[in-house]
């Protein structure tokens, strides 16, 4: 069974899959982000080989899916960050009632400015996050759907 070591994301996990991949604020953790398009991400431990599943936020453009791994502004990046890097092939994503394969990329340069930006114009908190974590450059990363 997939695991995650933060309450948050316990909560938000659960409202998730009770809602149809909606978050509706059933669990006292989840109503902060109540409505929020979420996505869960399945990644496995780079060190631990575990699987893991982590709520995040996402951007949908044209098919294609974009996260920021920021960490709340952090000075390193989520561990899940580190482990969809290290098993890029070995990643999924839970999105609505749907649950499919996906390889991580993260975007660099131009690109990665251009999503980064148009995920701060829905999320103004990605900006704050991107203050706290100087001089480390969150990054972006597209989830490329797998046949």
């Amino acid at each position: 069974m997939p695991q995650t070591d933060q309450p948050l994301n316990q909560d938000v996990i659960k409202d998730f899959r009770e809602n149809n991949g909606q978050i509706s604020g059933t669990y006292p953790l989840s109503k902060p982000i109540k409505g929020i398009p979420l996505l869960l991400l399945h990644t496995k431990g780079a060190q631990s080989g575990l699987e893991r599943v982590n709520p995040l936020a996402y951007l949908a453009e044209e098919k294609r899916l974009f996260v920021i791994a920021s960490d709340a502004g952090g000075q390193k990046h989520p561990a899940w960050f580190r482990n969809a890097l290290a098993h890029p092939q070995e990643v999924t994503v839970e999105l609505g009632t749907e649950t499919f394969a996906v390889r991580a990329k993260a975007l660099e340069g131009e690109e990665r400015e251009i999503f980064f930006q148009k995920m701060a114009a829905i999320f103004p908190v990605f900006l704050e996050y991107q203050q706290k974590a100087h001089p480390r450059l969150i990054p972006v990363v597209e989830l490329i759907r797998q046949p």
